[in-house]
C-alpha cells in the first residue's frame, strides 16, 4: 500500500482555439424518448457506413430491438426493426445482443408451462435485422412457474471466439444456491458443461457476472449483500480439468473496505478487478482510495494487489473505466451528484427535475505488480478557459498503447435561446503520456448552431475508423449526430 498525492490539473486552454474540422452528420432526431434503459453496439463502423444495434428496455418484459443504419457520410438511413419472435410462435423476452466470431446474434428466452422449462434461444442476424439461416434452442433448464424461471448470463471473450452461459437455477428455500456453468465455442457449439453449489444461502435475484477470457477461462465475480447496506465482492475461477470453483473474498485490508469495482482482462487473459473504497461500506460510500487486484488465469490464484489512499474523502466517486495499458492498470473514475430541483407542485404533489453534475475525474496508475506509479486529479470545474466555461463529462479509450480522455467543452458565445446555459461545442482530449503526464489539444469544433447538453461516442465507450480516425457522437436531448476525426 502506498499513499499517493495526486497531481492537480486545470486542463487551460487559451480562447484563440485552433482545431481540426470534421463533417458532422444530421443533425438526427433521436428516436422514442423516454425513461427506458438504452444499450447500443456498433456492429460495423469504417469509410463505408454505420450500423449500431439499439437496445431499450422500457420495463422487465418490454425491449425494443432495432439496428440503424446510416451512410458513408454517416447520415441516417433507415431504422431496422429485429423481431423478438422467432419460427417458434411464443412469447419472448430479449437476453443479449452479442457479436461472435464476426457474426450478429440475438438470443432470446421463454417459459413453457406444459414442459416446465426455461428456454434460451439464439438466431444470427444480417444487418438489416434479417435472420440468417434457422432459430436454435440453445439451452435450457427446468422451472415451474413464469416468475420462478431463473436466469440467463451470458458474456462473449474480447476476441469473439468463447461464450459462457451461466443458468441461475430457480430458488429453492433453505438450500446453498446453485448454478450451470456452460461453455461454447465461436459456432455456439456446447463443449463444457457443469452444475455448481455456491456457499451461499439461495435467495432470489443473485448477482452473479460470468466473465470468459480469449483462452476461454472463466471467472464469476459475485455481488454479496448483507444487511444494513452492507455489499462485498467474491471472485470464483471455474477449473474446467477439476470441474470445480475457487473462491476469493476481495479484501484489500483493515479499515479499506470495496465499495465499487470494475473489471477488465489484460493481454494474457488474467482477471484485473480495480475500484474504490471506503472506511466502512454500511456507513460511508465515500471514496477514500483506489485499489486493483488480479487474477491468474491458469490457476484462479491472486498474483498482485495495488493499494493507493487519497488525500481526503470524496463523495459520489464511481468507476468510469478500468483499462490495461502496455505499462500496468489505469482505473479512472468520475463524481457524479444529483441536483434535484423542484419545477412544479401542486399541494403534496411535488415533481423534480433532476440534473446530473458530472465533476472532477480521478486517475490512478498501478504497475502489474501492483505498485502505484502515479495519480492525477482532474478539475474540470472553471478550468476550460477563461470565459467562465467548464468541461463536460469525461469519456475514456485506449488508443495505440495510450490512455484517452475526451471531454467537452462551452462556447465561447451564447444566444438569447441559450442565455443563461453553457453550451458544449469545443472536443477537447487529454492523454496520459508514457511518462504519466497528461498533455491537452483541442481537437475538434462541433460547430456553430448545434447547442448539446451531452457528449458521448458512438457506441458505449469509443468505435475507431482506419488511419487514426475516430468517430464520435454529439447529443443533446432531442437529437444528435455523428462526426469523424483523426487523434
Amino acid at each position: 500500500m502506498k499513499k499517493y498525492t495526486f497531481l492537480f490539473l486545470s486542463l487551460f486552454l487559451t480562447t484563440a482555439i485552433i482545431a481540426q474540422t470534421a463533417h458532422w452528420a444530421g443533425p438526427t432526431p433521436h428516436p422514442k424518448a423516454g425513461d427506458g434503459k438504452l444499450e447500443v453496439n456498433v456492429l460495423k463502423a469504417d469509410e463505408n457506413g454505420l450500423f449500431r444495434a439499439r437496445i431499450t428496455e422500457w420495463s422487465v418484459s418490454s425491449t425494443e430491438v432495432v439496428i440503424d443504419e446510416f451512410d458513408e457520410k454517416y447520415e441516417f438511413v433507415k431504422t431496422h426493426e429485429v423481431s423478438l419472435i422467432g419460427q417458434v410462435k411464443e412469447f419472448r423476452s430479449y437476453e443479449e445482443f452479442a457479436v461472435i466470431n464476426g457474426k450478429n446474434y440475438l438470443f432470446t428466452s421463454s417459459f413453457s408451462k406444459p414442459e416446465k422449462k426455461f428456454k434460451l434461444y439464439v438466431r444470427e442476424i444480417d444487418l438489416k435485422g434479417e435472420p440468417v439461416g434457422d432459430e436454435r434452442l440453445l439451452t435450457s433448464m427446468p422451472a415451474e412457474k413464469l416468475f420462478r424461471t431463473g436466469e440467463f448470463k451470458i458474456n462473449v471473450s474480447p476476441n469473439g471466439n468463447h461464450v459462457v452461459i451461466l443458468h441461475q437455477l430457480p430458488f429453492v428455500k433453505k438450500q446453498n444456491e446453485k448454478a450451470i456453468i456452460k461453455i461454447y465455442d465461436n459456432s455456439l457449439k456446447e463443449v463444457k458443461k457443469k452444475q455448481v453449489t455456491l456457499p451461499y444461502d439461495w435467495k432470489r435475484g443473485p448477482a452473479n457476472t460470468p466473465l470468459i477470457n480469449n483462452e476461454g477461462q472463466v471467472f464469476i465475480l459475485r455481488t454479496v449483500f448483507e444487511k444494513v447496506f452492507g455489499i462485498k465482492y467474491d471472485v470464483f475461477y471455474y477449473n474446467q480439468s477439476e470441474g470445480k470453483l475457487k473462491q476469493h473474498n476481495l479484501t484489500l485490508e483493515s479499515g479499506k473496505e470495496i465499495h465499487e469495482c470494475a473489471f477488465e482482462f489484460d493481454n494474457d487473459g488474467n482477471l484485473v478487478v480495480a475500484g474504490f473504497y471506503t472506511d466502512n461500506v454500511k456507513t460511508s460510500r465515500d471514496a477514500m482510495g483506489a485499489y486493483m487486484l488480479r487474477f491468474d488465469a491458469q490457476s484462479g490464484e491472486q498474483l498482485a494487489k495495488g493499494i493507493s489512499d487519497f488525500e481526503g474523502k470524496f463523495p459520489d466517486l464511481a468507476p468510469l473505466k478500468c483499462i490495461v495499458s502496455t505499462e500496468g492498470i489505469i482505473m479512472i473514475g468520475e463524481i457524479t451528484t444529483v441536483d434535484s430541483k423542484i419545477i412544479s407542485q401542486s399541494g403534496t404533489d411535488i415533481k423534480y427535475d433532476k440534473t446530473y453534475v458530472n465533476k472532477d475525474i480521478f486517475l490512478t496508475q498501478f504497475g502489474f505488480d501492483g505498485e502505484v506509479l502515479a495519480g492525477h486529479k482532474i478539475e474540470k470545474a472553471n478550468q476550460s478557459r477563461n470565459d467562465r466555461g467548464y468541461l463536460n463529462s469525461a469519456v475514456v479509450l485506449p488508443h495505440n498503447g495510450l490512455v484517452k480522455l475526451l471531454f467537452t467543452d462551452n462556447a465561447i458565445k451564447y444566444d438569447d435561446a441559450f442565455k443563461d446555459k453553457p453550451t458544449y461545442r469545443y472536443v477537447i482530449m487529454a492523454t496520459l503520456e508514457a511518462d504519466g503526464n497528461l498533455s491537452t489539444k483541442v481537437l475538434t469544433d462541433l460547430g456553430e448552431g448545434f447547442y448539446t447538453s451531452s457528449f458521448k461516442l458512438c457506441t458505449n465507450e469509443f468505435y475507431t475508423l482506419p488511419n487514426d480516425m475516430i468517430l464520435l457522437k454529439a447529443a443533446s436531448s432531442a437529437e444528435f449526430k455523428f462526426g469523424a476525426v483523426k487523434f
